[in-house]
């Protein structure tokens, strides 16, 4: 009988310590390998986001679209930023098939301009790991179609951020 309640404490205290840990922990969106390494059944993570990189804006959670909103250093509560039509996932999984390839590593930082229909009008490169690989993120984000930006509940033109850490 001391065992089994010895046993059921620190089931009990491991659970809670669990709990705790995942109430830390921020919430970890991915995009998987499309197909596992040989000898593998296991689908790695081929892109990580706080934010659920499929979603389009609209079907983000309030605390996601906030972190978006956090990002813009002056933006009135009624705006909202541009945001890709499909969510942020084609990109990213474009990115990391080129990777495939390039095998670069560093950040990549690149924001696109998104005029009030929702087309993107120039693109400006920040930091690359490589000249290719900036030159191939311009020419897919230049590509999105975007949920144009609203400013005072009006279409306006705004710039997006992508930014990758190239691992």
């Amino acid at each position: 009988m001391r065992v089994i309640l010895l046993l059921l404490a620190s089931l009990f205290a491991c659970a809670s310590a669990t709990a705790a840990l995942a109430d830390e922990a921020p919430l970890r969106y991915s995009l998987k390998q499309d197909e596992a390494w040989t000898g593998s059944n296991i689908l790695r993570s081929r892109v990580r986001s706080s934010i659920p990189l499929q979603l389009p804006y609209h079907q983000l959670s309030g605390a996601a679209q906030q972190e978006l909103r956090d990002s813009y250093k002056e933006l009135a509560a009624e705006d909202e930023p541009p945001y890709p039509v499909r969510g942020q996932a084609a990109f990213f999984k474009a990115l990391a098939d080129a990777n495939e390839i390039l095998r670069v590593t560093g950040l990549l930082s690149l924001a696109v301009k998104v005029d009030q229909r929702g087309d993107v009008v120039d693109a400006a490169i920040y930091s690359t790991p490589s000249p290719d690989m900036g030159t191939f993120a311009a020419a897919v984000a230049i590509q999105q179609k975007f949920k144009p930006a609203l400013c005072q509940g009006v279409p306006c033109t705004m710039d997006f951020l992508f930014e990758i850490d190239m691992k």
